[in-house]
């Protein structure tokens, strides 16, 4: 197989895919000078960087000094595709409710100002940057009704 190329479908490498060092003869020469320590080493892709990527090393040789990521080029790697997890939106973020207590508001919000939980109770929602943080049952002061409900719901 022709390396930078995936065995199932051709798809440019993304971020999650594994690869494997195939040879080290387009990457920088700082890569190419840990050679065969690198060769054969698998790994996954961290981003892309121009005509590259950054891999993180599954293991790290006593020969390449504990450097766990390199900066390798695409055409010495063999990219295997990791097939992508549908996104699934929340559905369910923090409210604060009388006396502080947390409770679970339905996402997205509908853009009115009082909001009511699961439970019944009203809640304003939690905003940190734009954006409501997910409810976890772990949550100090979480509403015990509303965990009760979120638990119950498939």
């Amino acid at each position: 197989m022709k390396p930078g190329r995936t065995p199932a479908r051709w798809r440019p490498a993304r971020a999650g895919d594994r690869v494997t060092v195939v040879n080290l003869l387009h990457s920088h020469a700082r890569s190419r000078a840990a050679g065969s320590a690198l060769l054969g080493q698998t790994g996954v892709i961290l981003r892309r960087v121009r005509d590259g990527v950054l891999v993180e090393l599954d293991e790290c040789p006593r020969a390449l000094g504990g450097v766990w990521r390199w900066y390798l080029h695409l055409e010495d790697l063999i990219v295997e595709c990791v097939e992508e997890i549908p996104w699934r939106p929340r559905r369910h973020g923090v409210g604060i409710g009388a006396n502080r207590i947390r409770h679970v508001i339905a996402l997205p919000l509908s853009g009115s100002p009082g909001t009511i939980s699961a439970c019944g109770e009203p809640a304003s929602p939690v905003v940190a940057a734009g954006w409501v943080p997910p409810f976890s049952a772990d949550l100090t002061d979480a509403c015990p009704e509303c965990v009760r409900l979120l638990a119950a719901e498939p």
